[in-house]
């Protein structure tokens, strides 16, 4: 009796694993790709494969020293994302540039200090009293 009662159990068992499996694989698959252009690199998976209707990991892009994060090709502007209820394949880059560069020229004269500041061929001048 005890025979027939493990083989029933295992059976039972054996027919729910396949089931679980093949429900599995009939939901669709969907790759997420996340790269960077030059300045930053993505943290996470930057690879990933998520069934229909589920979530991705985490990634992060980081920007090197002297770049700065702008946004995704998708339009977010978090530097974090997770993509969310996964319905199509997803493939997006994080944007950086450069950090703007300020050339700074101090002019000191009669009692005052002066600041010259140079942007991207703009002047802009500044005045303080000492």
């Amino acid at each position: 009796m005890k025979r027939k009662y493990l083989l029933i159990t295992l059976i039972s068992f054996v027919i729910v694993a396949v089931t679980l499996l093949l429900t599995a694989c009939d939901k669709n698959l969907f790759y997420l790709n996340y790269a960077s252009t030059e300045g930053g690199k993505i943290y996470g998976l930057s690879s990933q494969e998520v069934f229909e209707n589920r979530d991705g990991t985490q990634v992060y892009a980081i920007a090197d020293s002297g770049y700065r994060f702008v946004g995704w090709s998708d339009g977010i502007e978090t530097a974090a994302r997770i993509d969310k209820t996964v319905t199509d394949n997803i493939t997006v880059t994080a944007l950086f540039e450069k950090n703007p560069v300020y050339n700074l020229t101090y002019e000191i004269s009669g009692g005052g200090v002066r600041l010259l500041a140079k942007r991207f061929n703009t002047l802009m001048r500044a005045a303080m009293e000492v």
